[in-house]
């Protein structure tokens, strides 16, 4: 997975659309988690990943998780309906529209449980004067 940041999803989505051109159904890519504005996760086969990478090279963050990709989550859909909301396991993980919706509606202040501020930092980009809180664990 590759974290890209300073560039706006459409354009990750041209990159990544760009780089399943040149490999085969196995490596294809596409958009894991849209962060906040300008951040952006792509998830994917290697092949295709290392393809958006050097599209991205001067805008991404390496990262060592694995998120999901539709191609091969799908097969679980199925196994995981009785327990599991099956919407992210398939979709993008719409992070900046959850917190651009939570700031709409008044949050005050987020608790981040949890290692690492991850969720924290996105908290911040997208309003500088929401209170954040990390529980680290």
């Amino acid at each position: 997975m590759v974290s890209v940041i300073r560039l706006d999803s459409d354009e990750v989505q041209k990159w990544c659309d760009a780089g399943n051109q040149d490999v085969d159904e196995d490596n294809k890519v596409q958009i894991a988690s849209y962060l906040c504005p300008g951040n952006s996760a792509v998830s994917g086969g290697v092949k295709g990943v290392e393809a958006v990478e050097a599209k991205a090279k001067p805008f991404k963050d390496r990262m060592t998780a694995i998120y999901f990709l539709k191609i091969f989550m799908e097969p679980a859909v199925s196994r995981l309906d009785p327990v599991s909301s099956n919407l992210q396991v398939t979709s993008p993980v719409q992070g900046e529209k959850t917190v651009t919706t939570l700031l709409a509606k008044g949050l005050k202040k987020s608790y981040e449980l949890g290692p690492g501020k991850v969720i924290a930092g996105i908290v911040k980009r997208m309003d500088k004067k929401a209170e954040t809180e990390n529980s680290g664990a």
